[in-house]
């Protein structure tokens, strides 16, 4: 404890400072002081009952009650012009002509760029299974449409060479057929490259030499491709 004295003399202690009594009692009352509470400003001189702060308001509505509700049948049910119009000189009708404007626009055709500004719904956008399984494609800007788009033998041959370019024109043309039969519609000046694609797998799996007991046809019954 020789902290509080002076170094140059042993055994004395520093003299006692004089200082303003408002400034040493603001000091004793905001200040921390070890052991003891810190005084939050308020007066002592209160009885011991009292309780400090603003009071709550009465109120006989428990937790429990609004837990399990005190509300009756006639406040519990709808309103009787729920789903009325309320408005003079105009009541809700049938009529067989649609009013106003449908949320899904497939009476107009999309633009062909579109803003992204643009929140109209054209009626080609994914629903809640394309969000959260899209294709696996979908990352490189190719959607599943485009697989069920007829194209030409031209672009066909051009997409089929990008995978198999040892492919020659004889085996394509043979791959091509096939395709436009899977359709069924009648029209052979075009397929689909899914429509394509089941048919060079059915190509290339009858170049493959089967067992004996196995034959692999080439062709098949027709596929339902749309």
């Amino acid at each position: 404890l020789m902290m509080d004295r002076l170094a140059d003399k042993p055994l004395t202690m520093l003299p006692t400072g004089v200082q303003d009594l408002t400034l040493a009692s603001f000091r004793q009352v905001s200040g921390d002081h070890l052991g003891v509470a810190r005084n939050l400003l308020q007066s002592k001189n209160v009885p011991e009952d009292h309780t400090f702060g603003v009071s709550t308001t009465a109120d006989d509505i428990g937790v429990g009650r609004l837990i399990h509700g005190f509300y009756s049948a006639a406040e519990q049910s709808p309103d009787e012009d729920l789903g009325c119009c309320t408005v003079r000189g105009k009541r809700n009708f049938l009529n067989a002509e649609p009013m106003g404007i449908p949320t899904v626009r497939n009476d107009i055709v999309p633009p062909r760029h579109r803003s992204v500004a643009n929140s109209t719904n054209y009626g080609d956008e994914h629903n809640a299974r394309g969000l959260i399984a899209p294709g696996k494609f979908q990352h490189k800007g190719v959607e599943d449409d485009d697989f069920f788009l007829r194209r030409s033998p031209e672009e066909l041959l051009d997409i089929l060479r990008r995978s198999a370019p040892e492919i020659s024109h004889a085996d394509f043309d043979e791959v091509f057929a096939r395709a436009v039969e899977l359709h069924g519609d009648g029209d052979t000046s075009s397929a689909s490259a899914e429509a394509l694609m089941v048919a060079y797998a059915d190509f290339k799996a009858a170049k493959v030499q089967p067992p004996s007991s196995v034959p692999i046809l080439f062709g098949g019954p027709p596929l339902t491709v749309r």
